[in-house]
């Protein structure tokens, strides 16, 4: 997963805050659920690292740009990825990749996502 080039990223607003419209609010509530439905697939990339490495911990900020049709472009991270393995930044940026989303009524959105993997036994 390539690093992003930018640092000026127009995140999607937080629905909890009340400064936003009523629209933008359900944009980012339907974004992030489905983003949250996908998770276990996100999960299957960690535990097949795991296999490599039982002790792996990532946390990752993944950056993605939503197109008007609801496909998803430019996956990158946002913070330094030195040592996690490539095949699992891999297997998340394609995962991240195929994944459909509500079309963006106005303009492409870019969205940022934390995602913290750690082994729980």
């Amino acid at each position: 997963m390539p690093r992003c080039i930018s640092s000026s990223v127009q995140h999607i607003p937080d629905p909890a805050k009340a400064a936003i419209t009523d629209a933008e609010r359900e944009n980012a509530e339907s974004i992030a659920s489905v983003f949250h439905g996908q998770v276990p697939r996100l999960k299957r990339c960690y535990e097949n690292a795991l296999s490599d490495d039982r002790n792996l911990e990532v946390t990752v900020k993944v950056q993605w740009t939503i197109s008007r049709d609801g496909s998803v472009a430019n996956v990158c991270s946002v913070n330094d990825t030195n040592g996690v393995p490539f095949g699992f930044l891999g297997c998340l940026s394609s995962e991240i990749a195929i994944m459909r989303f509500p079309p963006q009524t106005d303009q492409p959105i870019d969205v940022v996502f934390p995602l913290i993997f750690k082994f729980d036994e």
